[in-house]
């Protein structure tokens, strides 16, 4: 089973109003149920900034999460219905290389 990255950008940003991050907060919850038997690691979103190093520029990125798929067609399948595509936001759907297979 490969593993796949959802590198996360755009969107509104955390809701500040309680109930709207609370309806936020539940929404995730449900959605990462969902895909439960697929889910890695649930990721994280990240603190804004950071530093650039080696001459980068800002990716945009705000989160992530890692998930176990067959290939890229599931993996895209697994976002369905996800939270941060339905309050706007954009998905970067990456595989990840298992080193562990190189020699």
């Amino acid at each position: 089973m490969n593993k796949y990255i959802f590198l996360y950008s755009g969107g509104p940003g955390m809701p500040k109003d309680p109930v709207e991050a609370k309806a936020g907060m539940d929404a995730w919850m449900a959605y990462y149920g969902k895909i439960q038997a697929s889910l890695a690691d649930g990721g994280a979103p990240l603190v804004p900034g950071g530093e650039l190093l080696g001459g980068a520029s800002a990716s945009g990125v705000t989160g992530f999460t890692i998930v176990h798929a067959e290939d890229m067609a599931k993996a895209l399948a697994l976002t369905e219905g996800h939270p941060y595509l339905t309050r706007g936001g954009h998905i970067e759907v990456r595989e990840c290389v298992d080193v562990s297979t190189m020699k």
